[in-house]
């Protein structure tokens, strides 16, 4: 074997390899204590290993000692459950072995073609070889795509657009070997191999580069959600202080009214005590705190939304079962969700000309498994519909809510659901939640 198929054969092992990684990498994890430069470290010995396997030209060598090469290395790279682990295994094994066994029936490849222990073949069937490695990539997409449990996926309309970058590659490859199968030469035909596995690392590299995309957009996504969450629990605390400055403007309120009834009983003057406790009185029920349920988060959320409604004229009705509890979610996401849909409601009912009302049922179901909401508000006309759905039945979106699409994540995100219907002016809205874990 001269130093082209030498070369060659290197490239096609170390191809391999990343193929290998690559299709590992979709459905686990690397182990905690390799980094970055470390795995390809490892990637390039492995390679290196099954080329020195396959120069040294025995078939019973390579049959045993290649799978079981490809089995360290990922065993070493990945962690995983062993029989997780097999199952992929064979899997991409089958791939590798089942694209080799293509190529050799392609192609013509006998024995023949091997003299000595030592491969002649490479360089006089390079650009089918690298085109049988770009058809093997092709078929790992493949299989990644159309996996439900791959890690990586892209939209299949994007999928099938980038798609047509290998298969046009591989078209050309074909095409262009048949076209000079004629006389050519030397450097000609070295020149074309060169730019074929240029071609080849290209569209490696263009599947890479998306896959790092992809992740970039779901880290983003992550972000976001958790810049939401924040802005929630700030909402959360500055309204606690804000609600803590009432009560003690409140308790000021009341110091005062009790000091001036206090000095006129001294006085023993009757005065104005009729019209001062009546003030009084109207100024304890402004500020009455409603015990709705035991669960102090949903106490609340429901207070402060009484608050919101007798700001805006809504008749505001709650009747929460007294064995609710909430265990299963997450505190600020309940705070968005509920506190958005009880706004949604509080303002669509406010637009009506009269009778503004919000009814809100909370209740738990199958022995608790099951936390569920049920909000009925009257409205004038609903603000937003899109593809057939309620987007959000206001006009500005605020800190609020983050409109009903974001409050149907969250509740998938949870293993809930979000319904929501209206009927004569009337708006239903149904949300189910985990109640326990």
């Amino acid at each position: 074997m001269n130093f082209v198929d030498k070369g060659i054969m290197l490239i096609v092992c170390i191809v391999e390899i990343y193929l290998l990684w690559d299709f590992f990498n979709a459905y686990f994890e690397s182990r905690e204590r390799w980094k970055s430069i470390e795995i390809i470290l490892i990637s390039m010995t492995s390679g290196l290993v099954l080329f020195l396997f396959n120069i040294m030209g025995n078939s019973y060598l390579n049959l045993i000692g290649v799978p079981v090469i490809l089995w360290c290395y990922i065993s070493i790279i990945f962690k995983s459950k062993i029989g997780e682990r097999i199952i992929y295994f064979l899997t991409a094994f089958s791939i590798l072995l089942g694209c080799e066994f293509l190529y050799v029936v392609l192609f013509n490849v006998t024995a023949e073609d091997i003299r000595g222990g030592e491969y002649v073949l490479l360089s006089d069937h390079a650009l089918q070889l690298i085109s049988i490695k770009l058809f093997t990539f092709i078929i790992f997409m493949v299989v990644k795509q159309i996996s439900g449990k791959s890690r990586k996926h892209m939209s299949n309309n994007i999928f099938l657009m980038y798609l047509c970058v290998p298969f046009a590659s591989l078209g050309i490859m074909m095409t262009s070997f048949y076209l000079v199968a004629g006389a050519v030469e030397v450097w000609q035909k070295m020149l074309m191999i060169v730019f074929f596995i240029l071609m080849l690392i290209g569209n490696i590299m263009i599947f890479y580069v998306f896959d790092r995309y992809s992740e970039s957009i779901c880290q983003q996504a992550e972000q976001e959600n958790l810049i939401v969450q924040q802005q929630a629990e700030l909402q959360y605390y500055t309204r606690i202080i804000e609600m803590q400055e009432i009560q003690k403007e409140f308790q000021h309120d009341i110091s005062q009214y009790l000091g001036i009834i206090r000095k006129m009983a001294e006085e023993n003057s009757t005065g104005n005590v009729k019209e001062i406790t009546e003030e009084l009185a109207d100024i304890i029920s402004n500020h009455e705190q409603s015990l709705y349920s035991s669960v102090p988060i949903l106490d609340y959320i429901l207070n402060e939304k009484a608050i919101f409604a007798r700001q805006n004229d809504v008749n505001y009705d709650v009747y929460v079962e007294p064995n609710v509890i909430i265990t299963g979610i997450h505190e600020i996401e309940l705070i968005s969700m509920m506190g958005n849909l009880i706004d949604n409601a509080i303002q669509a009912a406010a637009e009506t000309a009269e009778n503004a009302y919000v009814k809100i049922r909370i209740f738990m179901r199958n022995n608790g498994a099951f936390l569920v909401l049920k909000i009925e508000n009257n409205y004038e006309e609903m603000r937003i519909k899109k593809d057939g759905r309620f987007v959000s039945t206001k006009r500005e979106d605020g800190l609020h809510g983050l409109g009903l699409r974001s409050v149907e994540r969250i509740a998938k995100k949870n293993h809930g659901y979000l319904e929501c219907n209206a009927e004569g002016k009337v708006f239903h809205t149904l949300l189910v939640l985990p109640g326990k874990i």
